[in-house]
């Protein structure tokens, strides 16, 4: 290894563009960095559906992998926990550090970007253009408001892989490797199997373009080593996160992402048709981009931005007075998603260079950047366009198992500037070619801008304005008040002005963006001044583009004294206080339990005592019934639904409760078919006494369900069911009866016959991960505990000896108990994790080796090939 081969003068003017960026990210965000922090609704929830988890491992010091506080009880596996083999864990902790998230991860989003570029053999300046046009795409600013932060890591660390790729196949295959596996490792770490599939269709198509211009060439080795090695890097990233990976694929063969015996839908219609050996194809294609919706693109409200209140704007001043209110309180997204929190805008300026790239930059490269686009485009446009997207349900592995098919526009969000810093490249680089061809140029931005001008002129007859959902609207209200139909096509009308005044405003404003970055590019190509002023020039311009377009999303101005986007750290620390009813719940358990109220309320005191010089009065009071309810939750157990919230897509109720709702994008495929069928529209009493839902939150108050089946019980009969329809449909509150019947499946076999029996069954202590029950009956009977079945890992012992349990009532567990006096045990088994870990170890230790021996191999090469 030999230093004296490094220009540190030539390395510091590559840090200078990493430096602007982090100025930048500091700048966007900058309200983090005053004790503020984002508002984050899905972090929210994250803390709901983590916190007993949480409280459980502060307590005992391990983890426990079964999460009680959601859906009456799932795997834990990606919600809370920690795989000790995965080294690459504090690499990726660091760098999204927790206080300063939001910037670390838009930083992150252009220095990935900025190091994939430059691996491309862009310069530097180029590159910086590039990773702003990147980090600041306005779909990956909205998912950090969002809170999607594993997305947005997962976003972020995609560049950073594909320049290892590159790399590889360039020739530098011991640099590559250490980066890309360092890259690939960081992406699984990130957790969001998606974004990293998506990633994965990009490689595969890069992959066969290079196959073929291998062919072409006949020099198929130089095809074969980089893919050996692209190939070595990606496993190396798969050994680090295998512990995670391989439970994430277990457990995913039983959540809605895995297939379903069951054919009906609760009207009892087939739904064979909908059904794909994943997710459901009406569910993976809810959020569909439309076809007008492509516009935004290089127009951000092409469908009006974001849902919400178009408000008191000018525009509807000049409407008719008798609709202006409620002009003024209608959506101002008027495309046919259910909702949406933004455009996925990638840039007029950026849109206008990817295009001429496609006309003027030549090689296989600008094929790949092309293809990907289009198939990210079509796949976005999911039922809009569904004959394409059932190929790929049905043919392409994997593809069924993800929902929000829009997602994969994360790929144009990718490609896009990559082509506009290529044809930027081939300004500077090829100036007289591009000279020689400047009435081409001049015709490709002159149809772009002219199809803008066209929008402009007469969006109207190009564009609708009145989404699917309220053309159906207005039809039943004119079919229902045939004398109001005048009145009601003019507050159509007016509503369509206003939303066309949106669109227009926004659409000459890309037009003077592209204008701007054109009339740039043709002065430098025709008069040639200073190739820096260029890139000041555009970068300039596409910064302000972005930014601008961003901060509609997440502002940093103050309203009245108070941030909208932002909180103050300490407020989000405890971000949800009991409710009334959570307390008379509280106060409920602990009525007959004095002995428990006097140890919880020692451990307060002690608790708060140790953090009141760190605290305000706010968060002792919080932390106070953070350590109430956590150990109430460790000591009982029974569960709370919670009608006053969204119940199965909120996870506040679990913040404090075990709650037979909650919000996780992969729960149980039994629970979500058991939430169809029974309690997520007409609630079925019977399902909530077989949950032992102890508790209902009503608008009302609090009500007591005293029909609630407890912990575990002895029943009467059994009815046999043949298939997993009869199965869900017979646990109708008419014909079934929790306490006292059973439903099991023809193929378990049963060891005694069920009789009456007046046995007990009584829970003696409760963990999440191991509970303990005494029981004592006279005869041979089959007890139904209210725990959700899960084929993995939970074991039953019965005095000590291991036993077979089964699933009853479609969801339940079941265990064949013997005559007498006996100890039951559920205990979560976990050493297949604990196996997986080493696994995860050896890959560590494998990719500190690579990138050890990435760096001696950089250092010793000449200093011009290090860029």
């Amino acid at each position: 290894m030999n230093l004296k081969n490094v220009d540190f003068k030539k390395l510091g003017t590559y840090l200078l563009p990493v430096l602007i960026l982090f100025v930048l990210s500091c700048a966007f965000f900058y309200p983090t960095l005053k004790g503020y922090s984002l508002r984050q609704g899905d972090m929210r929830n994250y803390a709901g559906a983590a916190q007993s988890s949480e409280y459980y491992h502060e307590v005992n010091g391990d983890y426990t992998w079964w999460n009680d506080a959601m859906f009456a009880g799932m795997p834990n596996t990606q919600i809370f926990g920690d795989y000790n083999g995965n080294w690459i864990k504090h690499l990726g902790r660091t760098l999204v550090y927790n206080g300063y998230r939001p910037i670390s991860i838009l930083f992150i989003y252009g220095l990935a970007f900025y190091i994939m570029l430059l691996s491309l053999g862009m310069r530097r300046w180029l590159s910086l253009i590039g990773a702003i046009a990147y980090a600041y795409s306005s779909y990956f600013i909205i998912i950090l408001e969002a809170g999607h932060v594993t997305k947005a890591m997962a976003i972020g660390f995609m560049p950073l892989v594909l320049a290892g790729v590159f790399l590889i196949f360039k020739g530098k295959h011991w640099l590559g490797l250490a980066l890309a596996s360092l890259g690939f490792a960081l992406e699984l770490y990130s957790n969001h199997v998606q974004i990293t599939y998506y990633l994965l269709l990009f490689i595969l198509v890069f992959g066969v373009a290079k196959f073929i211009e291998a062919i072409k060439k006949k020099d198929l080795k130089s095809f074969l080593r980089p893919v050996a090695f692209s190939a070595f890097a990606l496993l190396v990233g798969v050994l680090c996160n295998f512990a995670g990976l391989f439970n994430t694929y277990e457990y995913g063969k039983h959540t809605t992402r895995g297939e379903s015996n069951v054919t009906i839908s609760p009207d009892g219609t087939s739904k064979t048709d909908d059904q794909t050996n994943g997710l459901d194809r009406s569910y993976v294609t809810n959020w569909s981009y439309g076809r007008q919706e492509n516009l935004t693109f290089f127009i951000p409200n092409a469908v009006g931005g974001a849902s919400g209140q178009i408000g008191n704007i000018d525009a509807v001043k000049k409407v008719d007075p008798r609709f202006a209110q409620n002009i003024a309180q209608s959506n101002h997204y008027w495309g046919n998603q259910s909702f949406t929190s933004g455009p996925v805008y990638i840039g007029a300026g950026i849109f206008l260079l990817a295009i001429l790239a496609l006309v003027f930059v030549n090689g296989y490269f600008k094929w790949v950047l092309l293809a990907v686009s289009l198939l990210a485009i079509l796949l976005g446009m999911g039922k809009n366009l569904m004959w394409f997207t059932d190929f790929f349900l049905d043919f392409v592995p994997g593809y069924s198992k993800f929902r929000t098919v829009t997602m994969i526009l994360v790929l144009l969000e990718l490609c896009l500037p990559i082509l506009a810093i290529m044809f930027l490249k081939k300004v500077i680089d090829n100036r007289e070619d591009i000279l020689a061809q400047k009435k081409k140029m001049l015709i490709s931005a002159g149809c772009i801008l002219g199809v803008t001008l066209l929008l402009i002129a007469a969006p109207g007859s190009v564009l609708d304005f009145i989404s699917d959902g309220e053309k159906a609207n207005f039809s039943n209200q004119i079919a229902n008040s045939p004398e109001s139909a005048s009145a009601i096509q003019m507050f159509i009308d007016g509503l369509k002005d206003v939303r066309i005044s949106i669109f227009r405003s926004d659409a000459i404003r890309s037009l003077l963006i592209m204008a701007a970055i054109f009339g740039a590019v043709y002065v430098y190509v025709v008069k040639r001044f200073k190739t820096n002023y260029l890139f000041i020039i555009i970068g300039l311009v596409v910064l302000g583009d972005l930014w601008s377009v961003n901060r509609r999303y997440i502002s940093s101005e103050k309203i009245n004294g108070q941030y909208a986007n932002y909180e103050l750290v300490e407020s989000n620390e405890y971000p949800y206080a009991p409710s009334p009813n959570d307390v008379k719940i509280y106060q409920s358990e602990l009525s007959n339990r004095p002995d428990l109220n006097q140890t919880i309320e020692a451990k307060v005191k002690n608790e708060v005592s140790a953090q009141v010089s760190k605290l305000n009065a706010r968060n002792r009071e919080l932390l106070a019934w953070n350590i109430r309810f956590g150990e109430l939750n460790l000591n009982t157990n029974f569960r709370v639904f919670n009608l006053n919230v969204s119940p199965f897509n909120d996870a506040s109720t679990s913040y404090f409760h075990k709650s037979i709702g909650g919000y996780h994008g992969a729960k149980l495929k039994r629970y979500q078919e058991l939430i169809e069928f029974h309690i997520g529209g007409s609630i079925n009493p019977q399902v909530l006494n077989m949950l032992n839902t102890k508790y209902i939150i009503t608008q009302n108050g609090l009500q007591v369900n005293d029909r609630a089946c407890g912990n575990a019980w002895f029943v009467d009969s059994v009815k046999r069911v043949k298939s997993d329809n009869e199965e869900i449909k017979a646990l109708d509150a008419s014909v079934f009866d929790a306490a006292n019947m059973a439903l099991v499946s023809e193929s378990i076999a049963l060891n005694n016959p069920v009789v009456e029996n007046n046995g007990t069954i009584e829970m003696v202590s409760y963990l999440p991960n191991k509970i303990v029950y005494n029981s004592r009956n006279d005869v041979a009977g089959l007890a139904v505990f209210s725990e959700v079945y899960y084929p993995m890992f939970w074991k039953a012992f019965i005095d000590g000896v291991e036993v077979e349990h089964i699933r009853v009532d479609f969801l339940l567990r079941g265990l064949e108990v013997p005559a007498g006096e006996h100890e039951i045990v559920f205990e979560y088994n976990v050493t297949r994790i604990q196996m997986t870990d080493y696994v995860a170890t050896a890959g560590s230790l494998l990719l500190i080796f690579l990138l050890g021996l990435g760096t001696y191999k950089t250092l010793k090469t000449k200093n011009e090939e290090l860029v």
